[in-house]
Order: C-alpha cells, then sequence, then structure tokens
C-alpha cells in the first residue's frame, strides 16, 4: 500500500484538478445557457421586423404598380394627344403638296 502512496496522492491532485476543471465548465454552460435564454426573445423580435418588412414591401409593391399604371396612362394620353395636334399640320402639307393649296 505504502508504494502506491505516491500514485494515490498523484490521483488525489488529479481529481482536484479535474474537479476544478469541472467547475470551470459547469459556469461556462451556465454562461451559455443565459446567452441563449437572451437569444429567444431577440430572434422572435427578429421573425416581427422581418414579418413587417415584408408587409411593407407588398405594400410598396401595390402602390407602385398604381401608380406605374397611372403614369403610363398619362404617357398614352399625352402621345396620343401630340398624335393628333400633328394630324391639321399634316393635312396642310399634303394639301401643299398635292397643289390644292394656293391656287
Amino acid at each position: 500500500m505504502r508504494g502506491l502512496e505516491v500514485h494515490i496522492a498523484t490521483a488525489d491532485g488529479n481529481l482536484e484538478t479535474i474537479s476544478r476543471d469541472l467547475l470551470a465548465v459547469s459556469a461556462d454552460l451556465g454562461t451559455i445557457n443565459d446567452g441563449v435564454a437572451e437569444v429567444a426573445p431577440l430572434l422572435d423580435e427578429y421573425v416581427r421586423i422581418v414579418t413587417k418588412a415584408d408587409d411593407l414591401i407588398e405594400q410598396t409593391q401595390v402602390s407602385l404598380s398604381r401608380h406605374l399604371a397611372r403614369a403610363r396612362l398619362v404617357v398614352v394620353v399625352a402621345m396620343v394627344w401630340m398624335s393628333l395636334m400633328q394630324v391639321a399640320p399634316l393635312y396642310l402639307g399634303w394639301e401643299l403638296l398635292m397643289g390644292q393649296r394656293g391656287e
């Protein structure tokens, strides 16, 4: 037994070291657990913000589509109006070319 005394003392020291290390791991796991507990509400908030952003983007797309349709209508009406304004000068030019005007 006395021959094992050195080995038993070494094992005792190693067990104390393991015990301290396990306590440190336990404390670190507690810190990690607290961090994970803090992340869960943040993830819920993130999901809420993303959902709200998605809704705003969808509303913006609908609004933009309406505004683009109005702008397209305004451009078409303006082009038709400008085309109609050219009918009279074209008609007069045609008459001048055919020699019906100016006689």
